[in-house]
């Protein structure tokens, strides 16, 4: 389970939060970054494939983000990333969904709690 490398990944991971994220939470930030950084820090075969498929749909969703000055297109480049990522996140759900995990590991990954509304 590979990953962007982590420079590129904390960039991406940077942009969801700053657009995405803060109009529709997705995720807390500092847990988002927390996973990022222990799914980083184990070999590919470690990774969780629940925290390893979210990171990739959060790289898929910046992916999709025209950067500021760029014509209001995306590039082909941009729809072909959000594909990959999005191929990636799909590849492991059926592991996802047939492993005997009992008490989901990433529960507390990934707090319910609604983020204080930033005052617009």
């Amino acid at each position: 389970m590979k990953l962007a490398p982590l420079q590129k990944a904390m960039a991406m991971v940077g942009i969801f939060l700053d657009t995405y994220n803060s109009v529709l939470p997705l995720f807390h930030a500092d847990t988002l970054l927390r996973l990022v950084g222990e799914c980083y820090a184990r070999q590919p075969r470690q990774r969780d494939p629940v925290v390893w498929a979210a990171i990739n749909v959060v790289f898929a969703l910046a992916s999709q983000q025209v950067p500021v000055g760029a014509s209001s297109a995306r590039s082909q480049y941009q729809t072909d990333q959000t594909t990959e990522y999005l191929s990636k996140a799909q590849s492991v759900i059926s592991t996802v969904i047939n492993t005997d995990r009992g008490a989901p590991r990433w529960k507390n990954s990934f707090p319910l709690e609604i983020p204080q509304s930033r005052n617009l």
